[in-house]
């Protein structure tokens, strides 16, 4: 799916430090290097939000690619990943591969060496988001992979995500925005579910 992104950096309820390592690394990579984003974590707490940040701070489109589903329906993904990448250099685009999750078990271990060695190839930036930590044993040449862990907000956040999700909603100031914050250790997106 092409996304436009919208959000920016300065507008995400993130910690300020995490907003400050992942700007240098979008920004600063090396010319000619391949590089992952891996941002993982629970439900809700930005990765996606966080990759459209990067995506319109760089002036670029957004490609988003579900590998459960590629990997359900192709028995052999790699072209599969291929064509994506092809896609997104023709639409000036970078890719976000959901779901990498599902590349961690052993049974799926070559469809791993996979996509790696496609993203090598394609020599750009790409995001990968999941819930589970990850660092991989062997990268191929001219690959980085820089993981990024997104926590459930702290109480200060989890207020600001209550005003900003009830001001989108026209919903005015809830009453017990505090109560609420201190009470539920929501994530942003299940705030925006909630709402």
């Amino acid at each position: 799916d092409m996304v436009g992104p919208t959000v920016t950096l300065d507008d995400l309820i993130l910690p300020d430090s995490l907003k400050q390592q992942i700007r240098p690394a979008a920004e600063n990579r090396p010319i000619n290097e391949a590089t992952v984003l891996y941002f993982h974590g629970p439900y809700g707490t930005g990765r996606k939000s966080a990759v459209q940040a990067v995506c319109l701070n760089l002036n670029r489109a957004l490609l988003v690619a579900d590998l459960e589903r590629i990997i359900r329906n192709h028995t052999e993904p790699r072209p599969a990943f291929r064509n994506v990448m092809r896609e997104a250099r023709l639409l000036n685009a970078l890719v976000c591969w959901t779901g990498a999750d599902n590349l961690f078990t052993d049974d799926r271990r070559p469809v791993l060496a996979d996509i790696m060695d496609e993203t090598a190839d394609h020599g750009s930036l790409c995001f990968w988001t999941g819930h589970l930590s990850f660092e991989p044993k062997n990268l191929p040449e001219g690959l980085a992979f820089v993981p990024f862990e997104f926590h459930v907000p702290g109480y200060e956040q989890r207020i600001a995500l209550w005003r900003r999700q009830m001001a989108l909603e026209n919903a005015g100031e809830p009453e017990g925005t505090e109560r609420l914050s201190a009470s539920f250790a929501f994530t942003g997106g299940q705030i925006r579910d909630a709402v």
